[in-house]
């Protein structure tokens, strides 16, 4: 009696150290710095095993489909060159084009250096051309082009 009690006890204490301990939050291992660079759309480097007819398992990896491509900005009146996943072409395909897609609020790649700084040109001709007038125009009630941008 005296064994299952002292067992007893040695497991409610470590599990009220475990409960008292705060928690990890999970961290992925895995983390593509390179999608730092480009347009990746929220996808990063998946691994698992390739599975062989007499299941022997091999550790692999799937990269991304990244492509380097030229995109029209049309704020910026120019091409910029940028490395983007083809998840992500569909993305600006669907958002109506890349100046859309780096303004959409729930754009996946967010840690982008890359989109961060194009998104940050792009308001800022927007908020120049506002300021200028009727440039690109507004329609016939005064609304501005950088007012259609944020909503």
């Amino acid at each position: 009696s005296w064994l299952r009690s002292t067992a007893f006890r040695s497991c409610e204490q470590l599990a009220m150290r475990v409960k008292g301990k705060k928690r990890q939050p999970k961290r992925n291992l895995a983390v593509m710095n390179r999608r730092k660079w480009g347009l990746y759309g929220g996808k990063h480097v998946i691994f698992g095993n390739n599975v062989s007819h007499s299941v022997r398992r091999t550790r692999r990896k799937w990269n991304p489909n990244v492509q380097r491509k030229k995109l029209w900005s049309d704020s910026l009146d120019r091409w910029v060159q940028l490395r983007v996943t083809t998840y992500a072409l569909r993305s600006i395909d669907k958002a109506g084009g890349l100046d859309n897609y780096l303004l959409h609020p729930k754009r996946k790649d967010l840690d982008s250096v890359v989109g961060q700084r194009l998104q940050e040109q792009v308001l800022a001709r927007l908020a120049e051309i506002d300021e200028q007038g009727d440039v690109l125009g507004g329609d016939a009630e005064g609304n501005s082009v950088v007012q259609e941008a944020e909503a």
